[in-house]
């Protein structure tokens, strides 16, 4: 699951659809912020979250969950 962070809803919808998600069993959150231009990657630990990375333009970052991918936020945020 991706989210982009909308300048409006910053305070509640990290908070709450993190809440949602994890009692939904989604294995991974991404959290796009903008204006931060960070990606926070989260992974699923029994019931809650925990965060694997927060990357922001200039790291490189690789998974294979859930699928193989290797991102640079540098060319998200351009």
């Amino acid at each position: 699951m991706f989210e982009v962070l909308s300048s409006s809803k910053r305070a509640h919808d990290p908070v709450q659809k993190r809440h949602d998600y994890a009692v939904a069993g989604i294995p991974q959150y991404w959290i796009v912020d903008p204006d931060a231009q960070t990606i926070t990657v989260l992974a699923l630990d029994g019931k809650m979250y925990v965060e694997r990375a927060v990357l922001k333009p200039g790291d490189i970052w690789h998974t294979d969950e859930p699928l193989s991918l290797t991102i640079d936020p540098a060319k998200v945020f351009g």
